[in-house]
């Protein structure tokens, strides 16, 4: 189980003076400690690896409540990490391992701008792409669902069956896929049709 944190868990000394936590432990926090002590499955916690990552690049926008492509690189990074205890076979790539480049997206109005209503204010992406894609991605035409799936051609790499929300679609899915051999992703609002013991069996 992987939790995304608030962008504001992430960048705390961006708050204005009047918002403070209300408590010295998060609900991640308490959440981390109880699975421990009853055995649940294991959760990443993802605030180290995006904290650390800030100090050299933005990790989210300034006008979305979403992480950008390098905040979903610091993400996937560390959730290979996390699966590799349990598949060796799964070793994340880093920059320099498949000759990435730096792609520039169209200035875009994003979220927070959006439910504001200031069409006006507009942000543009720096996505960390392999220069040769060799992962062959199909989205269905029903976003909300069985919303991508990607393969890599004659690949013996495990599958993916991955539940998530709008960070899973900001970039996280595309470097996800990277390390499988087949990947389903699915959106989180389509959970009580997928989630089932039929389902997962089927994948």
């Amino acid at each position: 189980v992987v939790v995304a944190p608030d962008k504001s868990t992430i960048y705390p000394d961006t708050l204005p003076d009047q918002i403070s936590s209300l408590t010295t432990e998060s609900w991640l926090d308490s959440f981390s400690s109880y699975s421990e002590v009853d055995n649940l499955p294991i959760i990443v916690d993802l605030r180290p690896a995006l904290q650390a990552a800030r100090q050299e690049q933005d990790v989210f926008f300034k006008t979305d409540t979403h992480w950008n492509g390098y905040g979903a690189f610091a993400a996937y990074t560390t959730i290979i990490n996390a699966l590799g205890n349990s598949y060796p076979e799964l070793k994340p790539y880093k920059v320099s391992d498949l000759n990435f480049k730096l792609v520039s997206t169209d200035p875009e109005v994003r979220d927070t701008a959006r439910m504001m209503g200031i069409t006006a204010i507009t942000e543009s992406n720096f996505l960390i792409a392999p220069k040769k894609p060799f992962v062959q991605t199909l989205h269905p035409a029903v976003y909300y669902g069985y919303n991508q799936f990607s393969s890599i051609p004659d690949s013996e790499l495990p599958t993916l069956l991955m539940f998530h929300d709008s960070q899973g679609a900001h970039y996280l899915n595309e470097y996800m896929s990277m390390n499988f051999g087949k990947s389903h992703f699915i959106h989180y609002l389509s959970i009580p049709e997928y989630l089932t013991r039929a389902s997962i069996q089927q994948f």
